[in-house]
């Protein structure tokens, strides 16, 4: 079994006290651990167990250390004891662009800026080069695969699209000293997935709160939601909290604010574009300020 290191920085007002809110944290952790097992099976394949645990946390940011640890099936083990030793380092060295390996698939997201690739060609022998518009970008063959994965585009997006996009965290640090990517607020977008050119898809996630205009709790009838610019009709697929809304467990009053966790997707149709919006998570509602009239007595 071989063993690296490698951290994981939240930097921004929110975080200056070396906190962070448990459940921006929760979905990080865990999808950091999704990155490392998607970049081991695209790396090392299926022989290979990748295995991550939280190693520290520093103060002045939010800052996440991780062990990484490859180990391999004891059947093959013997035909690579060399790999083997180095694995988790070469692992993360094609992530980050540690060592010999130049542009790491971090970078190389980032550089794609949100786009898919119209073209990829080899270039030499474990090298490939990528057509992006106007642009040749040339990596390590093994880079390009771990980019392009839909597992590591899921999981970078919940590490970096997603805690940019809220108030009070402007950037993240992925990677060990000089080989990291600081990614800040206004390149969060690059690590959207692209859209699927085949089914003519994006989907994006995001925060953000709604006022009440009218709920339904019937199967397949959706919630009708005001973002402070327009009306929208959601599908609620937050079902633990539909279920506790069915236990009588949470009411709502007029004006109350919901905090929700959004994911929309965007589908090309003939004449234009069309939005679906979905509730993943009810965060948090919050009831409407009450605010005391000049000529209100307090009750006593």
């Amino acid at each position: 079994m071989s063993h690296a290191e490698i951290s994981l920085v939240y930097e921004g007002q929110e975080v200056e006290n070396g906190r962070m809110d448990v459940r921006d944290l929760a979905p990080a952790l865990l999808s950091f651990g999704n990155l490392i097992e998607a970049a081991n099976r695209v790396v090392n394949g299926d022989q290979s167990v990748a295995k991550i645990q939280v190693r520290t946390v520093s103060s002045g940011s939010f800052s996440i250390g991780f062990d990484v640890a490859i180990d391999f099936l004891k059947s093959i083990r013997d035909f690579l004891s060399g790999p083997e030793a180095t694995a988790a380092a070469n692992l993360l060295g094609v992530l980050t662009g540690a060592g010999a390996v130049g542009i790491g698939a971090i970078s190389l997201v980032r550089r794609l800026k949100g786009r898919a690739s119209n073209h990829v060609r080899s270039k030499s022998e474990n090298r490939v080069e990528i057509d992006i518009d106007d642009m040749i970008i040339e990596v390590d063959e093994i880079v390009a695969r771990v980019a392009f994965d839909s597992g590591v585009r899921a999981a970078l997006e919940r590490i970096v699209a997603e805690p940019l996009g809220r108030d009070g965290i402007d950037a993240v640090v992925i990677g060990i000293d000089e080989n990291s990517e600081r990614i800040d607020k206004s390149e969060a977008y690059a690590f959207r997935p692209p859209i699927d050119r085949e089914t003519g898809a994006y989907e994006h996630r995001f925060r953000a709160p709604f006022s009440i205009v009218s709920l339904s709790f019937k199967q397949g009838n959706k919630w009708r939601l005001n973002d402070g610019r327009a009306t929208l009709n959601v599908t609620v697929i937050d079902y633990d909290f539909i279920g506790r809304v069915d236990r009588s467990e949470i009411s709502f009053s007029k004006g109350d604010i919901l905090i929700c966790d959004v994911r929309v997707v965007t589908r090309e149709i003939a004449g234009g574009l069309h939005a679906e919006f979905f509730i993943e998570r009810v965060v948090e509602q919050r009831k409407p300020l009450h605010q005391i009239s000049l000529f209100e007595k307090p009750d006593r």
